[in-house]
């Protein structure tokens, strides 16, 4: 006789470890469709990795079955809104001269360092201005404030 299964809440932990093996679970599939990984080159490559996932999808089921129904009916509402990926938790060097750091995060350092270079003393030098010409190729703004539809296509809403 198999014995009963317990449901009971899981923590926030619980769940983010939970959404992390979605992601596994992701990617592994993703990995047996992409012909770029090279995994027919790899002895039984292709094989080893479906049978990884569907242990995988084993373990995840088990796990589903200690949920609470009404939590576990909100987990699979909300899982197909889900997109699952590798992210950097932090920089990232990669070599002497070069660092990965999070696009929103340098984004918002572009956006506040563009607004200092409207304040520039200067304006005459703008068109040779190379940090402004960095602005301008990395924003979607250029220098004036305009938008880039704006300067190259006229003016859309009139």
């Amino acid at each position: 006789m198999a014995s009963e299964v317990i449901k009971k809440r899981m923590s926030s932990d619980g769940t983010k470890a939970l959404w992390e093996l979605y992601a596994a679970y992701t990617v592994l599939y993703e990995a047996y469709d992409n012909k770029e990984l090279r995994v027919d080159q790899v002895p039984n490559g292709r094989r080893d990795i479906r049978m990884i996932a569907k242990r995988l999808d084993s373990i995840i089921a088990g796990i589903e079955r200690t949920i609470p129904d009404e939590r576990m009916a909100t987990l699979l509402k909300q899982r197909p809104y889900m997109r699952f990926g590798v992210r950097f938790g932090q920089e990232v060097s990669k070599s002497k001269d070069m660092t990965l750091i999070p696009s929103d995060l340098l984004y918002a350092v572009l956006i506040a360092a563009h607004e200092m270079c409207k304040l520039c003393t200067e304006p005459d030098r703008c068109k040779s201005c190379d940090l402004g010409k960095a602005f301008d190729s990395a924003l979607d703004v250029d220098r004036m404030g305009r938008s880039w539809l704006t300067v190259y296509f006229g003016e859309i809403h009139k």
